[in-house]
């Protein structure tokens, strides 16, 4: 399984989607759209425990954690750790 993104979290992302023997791309302008949708577990550094307390607050998709100011992440999850889960929402 191949995954091809404009980053390399998006590329890895896009790997584990694919099936045996295939590839998905997905391009700069596909970006926000592909990760809009995602269940934040999806995102690489959310386990059950924080995907419950983000899903607390309403915070239950990539797209949402994205859109959310970031003083809110750092409140609930702490000030690094918010500012890692906003990047990584928004494919860095």
């Amino acid at each position: 399984a191949i995954g091809v993104g404009p980053t390399p979290l998006v590329a890895r992302m896009a790997a584990r989607e694919a099936r045996f023997g295939t590839t998905v791309t997905v391009t700069g302008d596909e970006l926000a759209g592909y990760l809009d949708h995602k269940p934040v577990v999806a995102l690489p550094g959310v386990g059950p425990a924080t995907a419950r307390t983000l899903c607390s607050y309403g915070l239950d998709s990539a797209g949402r954690v994205a859109a959310a100011p970031l003083g809110t992440l750092q409140r609930i999850l702490g000030a690094r750790a918010g500012r890692e889960l906003r990047a990584r929402a928004h494919g860095i």
